[in-house]
């Protein structure tokens, strides 16, 4: 019979950390701590997977090619498999053979284990892991600047190729971290950029590592005196703000607050309303006129009208070629901006305008609300949902914000290029002496928040402290008793047809260039 230990749930921790982050401290650390609780850890480390599984000689490579070379590996399963999450198969049935061979090998002594899945690189293999796993699956994103990782990666480049020329390899370093990002629009490809701002939790390489997952592990096993850090407190308060919105590209929030925590404003990014502030659901004589009401994004609209425009230039100067003349101009900026060439035209930045829509956008709601209330936002701070466009930025350095904190990346904004010396962020050096600080976001995600701060008992009935008892803590709100792994076998048995699907891919390109 297992002990008792035995009987708390296995839980599954997924990293998330873009090309030359370090992630060995942060797994060392929340082994130690999870160690603590009477947890052992496994890896699952997919790259190993990934190499194994596509059969890639990385014998010989250099460190570039090697890391290219599973990117290219996880991408070609992502792709055969037809989803994001392909690559979690291949975990799961890891994951399924370590449970078995533990059950056989010590089926009296087992203890709770937790699986540490290094690292995921897509979307949908987070979606898929919390649905298999649910409450018992966390993410953490692991921080470094982005100038430590091209330094770190190129210095790993130039060992693998037997040099100490370090600087000659920071190209080839940032190219891979570029890719890394994101390799391009599909949802089939590796994309870390989207993948980061899922989390659970935000770790950074520039504060302690053993505080910040010691603090993690407590909090998720139900310790009950850490409260919020300022940070985490006016997040969440952000990501409320954000879920006002209506808006139908997405939701942002945004919170101003002086250096003691105060709050001075909060914003969120839909339709102004007349008088004041935007629509407020169950707003009193309030018409509501947003852009769910009238059905469309203006935005997108005034894009493809732009593509028209141009398009008509281009026809009256007689340069379209004639397997296009006898299409409407408004055919043609259609097709390349939903329809056929949508390709084409990639993430050309006549594709991510954004001056057209009918939104105040959240910083500039809350920076409207402060105007509109007498508070004055000089050395505030703006906690934000998603990083601020350029339209934004230019108001948040006038009105005096010092510092700015972010969750999600923003693609379209060009906030870095246009105010390269106003900002300072870890891709700039060349700024001013008073430049306002853009910094991401470390701790306790908003999705986490309430799960991990919501009281628990503090005092016994005499009226006494308690103890918290790490033996004993169970993971907080977890899925218990859990025994029908339907959904991860479910997965696992994906892996033969998976196999399947690479080799009529492989033969069907090899028929392809024979025919070439």
């Amino acid at each position: 019979m297992k002990n008792e230990k035995s009987q708390r749930p296995d839980i599954y921790i997924g990293l998330v950390g873009a090309a030359g982050t370090d992630l060995e401290p942060i797994k060392s650390q929340l082994k130690a701590q999870l160690a603590a609780l009477s947890y052992r850890s496994e890896d699952i480390k997919l790259s190993k997977i990934i190499e194994q599984f596509c059969s890639i000689d990385i014998a010989g490579m250099s460190e570039d090619q090697r890391i290219e070379a599973l990117m290219n590996g996880g991408d070609k399963i992502r792709r055969a498999y037809g989803k994001g999450d392909g690559v979690i198969c291949l975990a799961a049935t890891e994951i399924r053979k370590i449970r078995a061979e533990d059950a056989a090998n010590t089926p009296e002594t087992l203890g709770s284990t937790a699986f540490i899945i290094d690292s995921l690189k897509n979307p949908a293999e987070v979606r898929t892991l919390r649905r298999v796993y649910g409450r018992n699956f966390l993410l953490i994103s692991v921080y470094s600047p982005k100038k430590e990782r091209i330094a770190k990666l190129a210095k790993r480049i130039a060992k693998s190729k037997n040099t100490n020329a370090q600087k000659q390899h920071s190209t080839a370093a940032e190219y891979v971290i570029d890719e890394d990002e994101r390799r391009d629009t599909s949802d089939l490809s590796q994309d870390v950029q989207a993948t980061f701002p899922l989390a659970d939790l935000f770790v950074s390489h520039e504060e302690n590592i053993e505080v910040q997952m010691k603090r993690f592990v407590e909090l998720m096993f139900g310790e009950p005196f850490t409260t919020p850090t300022m940070p985490e407190y006016l997040m969440f308060v952000a990501k409320a703000a954000a879920l006002r919105s209506c808006d139908l590209s997405r939701q942002v929030g945004a919170v101003i607050a002086d250096k003691s925590g105060a709050i001075i404003s909060s914003g969120c990014n839909d339709v102004p309303y007349p008088g004041g502030g935007i629509f407020f659901e169950g707003r009193e004589n309030a018409t509501d006129n947003r852009d769910h009401v009238v059905e469309y994004d203006p935005n997108v609209s005034e894009i493809q009208n732009s593509l028209r425009e141009v398009i008509s230039a281009f026809r009256k100067a007689e340069i379209l070629g004639a397997n296009v003349a006898d299409k409407k101009d408004e055919e043609l900026a259609s097709a390349f901006m939903h329809g056929e060439w949508k390709s084409h035209l990639g993430e050309a930045r006549v594709r991510n305008l954004i001056e057209f829509g009918r939104v105040v956008h959240a910083e500039m709601n809350a920076l409207a609300e402060a105007a509109r209330f007498g508070r004055s936002t000089q050395g505030t701070t703006l906690y934000c949902t998603t990083f601020p466009c350029h339209i934004c930025a230019r108001h948040i350095i006038a009105a005096g914000i010092t510092r700015v904190v972010f969750i999600e990346p923003y693609p379209k904004s060009m906030t870095q290029t246009l105010y390269a010396r106003e900002i300072t962020t870890d891709d700039n050096a060349d700024t001013l002496n008073d430049a306002v600080v853009f910094k991401p976001f470390t701790g306790v995600a908003p999705k986490l928040y309430q799960r991990v701060f919501e009281y628990r008992p503090r005092k016994d009935r005499a009226g006494n402290k308690v103890q918290w008892n790490r033996n004993e803590a169970i993971l907080a709100d977890a899925a218990l008793g859990v025994s029908d792994f339907a959904l991860e076998e479910n997965l696992s048995a994906q892996v033969a047809n998976l196999q399947a699907l690479i080799h009529k891919v492989e033969g069907d390109q090899s028929e392809e260039g024979n025919h070439g």
